[in-house]
């Protein structure tokens, strides 16, 4: 227990779970032993920051890191070849050369999964469907920072 700058006495607990209006999980906060003892610590929201928690905390806490690296070297592996990618997709098209159906990013995300890539619709930058043949340019954005442009190819169906 600490001693605030009010003359209060705080208790350091360790959040398991996010707390709206006071912490994300695996942080330590100062609370007041009641709101710690009569609501945190029943409802499995915190532990006591002992040392054996402490030690539980910083265990987690790297688990995490090692998580995050991994995810963002695969990441970069998955941009690196991304980087170079040129995809020609068929559509059929009308008399006028006017395409059946538009280009938006939900089938482009179907047609990189058919050519063995994991690339969410929400990753594909498309400031409009696309409507006409033609190449373009289009821009993935994979997270943490990640980004590449390909080119797709829009051609007539044969």
């Amino acid at each position: 227990m600490k001693i605030g700058h009010w003359n209060f006495i705080f208790m350091e607990v360790i959040l398991l779970k996010d707390v709206s209006n006071l912490g994300k999980r695996l942080e330590i906060k100062n609370v007041k032993p009641g709101y710690a003892r009569n609501f945190l610590i029943p409802r499995g929201l915190a532990i006591p920051a002992t040392e054996k928690n402490l030690a539980w905390q910083k265990r987690e806490l790297e688990k995490i890191k090692q998580k995050e690296e991994e995810k963002n070297k695969a990441l970069k592996e998955e941009l690196e070849k991304l980087k170079n990618l040129k995809l020609e997709i068929p559509v059929k098209i009308g008399v006028k050369k006017e395409l059946f159906e538009k280009i938006n990013a939900s089938k482009i995300s179907k047609f990189l999964k058919k050519q063995g890539f994991e690339v969410k619709k929400e990753n594909i930058i498309l400031n409009e469907p696309i409507s006409k043949l033609g190449e373009y340019s289009i821009k993935i954005k994979l997270g943490e920072g990640l980004e590449t442009e390909i080119k797709i190819k829009i051609v007539k169906e044969k």
